[in-house]
Order: C-alpha cells, then sequence, then structure tokens
C-alpha cells in the first residue's frame, strides 16, 4: 500500500516523535491546537488490524502523548474511526476536551445519537468488532475505551464525523470540509499557525515523560 502516512518522509517535518513502531504527527486542517496523530510505521488499514505484539507499545504511546497534550493544553479524547477513513491507514487522533472555543464533558454524549450501540470495550474487543463486523468507531476518554457499532448505512461517516461535529460545536463551519480548507487561503494560513503553534508548544515536553 502506498498513501500518504506509508510516505512519512514527504511529511517529516510534522513528525512530532516517535517509537520503535510508532510516529507521533500533526495534520492538516486541525481541529484545535495539541491535535495530533499517533500512526504506525507500518501498514494497517485499520487499528483493528494491529498485530498482537505492537498492542503493549500502542497503548504505552498513547499513555505518552496523553500525559504532554494534557500538560500543555487540557486532556485528550481518542478518537478512530475504523471504517471509511479519510486516508487508508490506520491513525488515532487525540484531541484536547477543552480549547478556547469549546469545551466537551463527554465526547460520547457530544458525538453520538442516543440510539447508536456503544459499549464499553478493551482494544482486544475493538479487533473482534473489526473482524466480524469491518467497522467501529473507537473513542477513548478518561483512560476508559469505547466501541460504537457502526450500521451500514449511506452518509454514516459524515454524520459521525469529527469535522461536522467541532464545525457545529465551534460555530467554524469551514471545519467540515477539507474542500473550504484547500480552497480558501485564509484557512490556511490559520491551519498553518495552529500547526506551528501546536508544535512549538510540545517540542520541549517530549523528554520530560
Amino acid at each position: 500500500m502506498d498513501d500518504i502516512f506509508c510516505r512519512r518522509s514527504e511529511k517529516e517535518e510534522d513528525v512530532l516523535w516517535e517509537s520503535n513502531s510508532f510516529y507521533v504527527m500533526l495534520g492538516v486542517g486541525l481541529f484545535a491546537h495539541g491535535h495530533v496523530m499517533i500512526i504506525p510505521k507500518d501498514h494497517y488499514d485499520a487499528y483493528g488490524e494491529l498485530p498482537g505484539n505492537l498492542d503493549q507499545e500502542f497503548a504505552e504511546v498513547r499513555q505518552r502523548v496523553h500525559k504532554v497534550i494534557t500538560q500543555e493544553f487540557s486532556e485528550p479524547f481518542w478518537a478512530e474511526y475504523g471504517f471509511e477513513p479519510t486516508v487508508p491507514h490506520a491513525h488515532i487522533h487525540g484531541i484536547p476536551s477543552i480549547g478556547p472555543d469549546y469545551h466537551i464533558d463527554d465526547i460520547i454524549d457530544a458525538l453520538f445519537p442516543k440510539d447508536l450501540e456503544i459499549e464499553q470495550c478493551t482494544f482486544s474487543r475493538i479487533k473482534e468488532i473489526y473482524e466480524t463486523e469491518g467497522r467501529y468507531i473507537l473513542i477513548e476518554q478518561r483512560g476508559i475505551m469505547y466501541a460504537a457499532h457502526v450500521p451500514q448505512l449511506p452518509g454514516m461517516r459524515d454524520k459521525l464525523g469529527m469535522r461536522r461535529f467541532f464545525a457545529n460545536i465551534t460555530g467554524r463551519q469551514e471545519l467540515s470540509s477539507w474542500q473550504a480548507l484547500m480552497n480558501n487561503p485564509n484557512l490556511q494560513v490559520r491551519d498553518e499557525r495552529l500547526r506551528s503553534e501546536t508544535r512549538s508548544r510540545l517540542a520541549t515536553l517530549w523528554k520530560r515523560v
């Protein structure tokens, strides 16, 4: 597979830190200061495919990044869309729960409709759901992991997507669309400012945790 996350060398300036098997990266179109991704160096379509021998390292990397984001911004929640990904390479988002223009008390309640099936689970259970259903949304907040069972209905990725959610809670509707960002130089300038400030604020913290 050849995707932008496999071609890491093209985005080396956005890599903040790495372990043996994962790297932490800034994306494009950040939702907030402190928004980062954890990405496996080898290709997997979703974290539901991650080999068992990498589970512990993945947990340790998540804990380390969690601590850094909490220290500099606010406690993050984690989200991975294990279906219809924007990039077909596993990546999980760490997003501060509090920002200048939003405050998320409970991402489960805020993001998902009441009739969506959600279960508290382990990472092993995420893999089981992926194997049997082929799709899921992984959420982790306050150290507890959840799986959302996503029905195979048209438009579910957009309906449950983080972009639309952040556009609604911040009032910044441009966040809902990649096309809006790519076609608007003013939005690109704002995004680059978020990326630059996040990069500089996190740069000195990795060796302390």
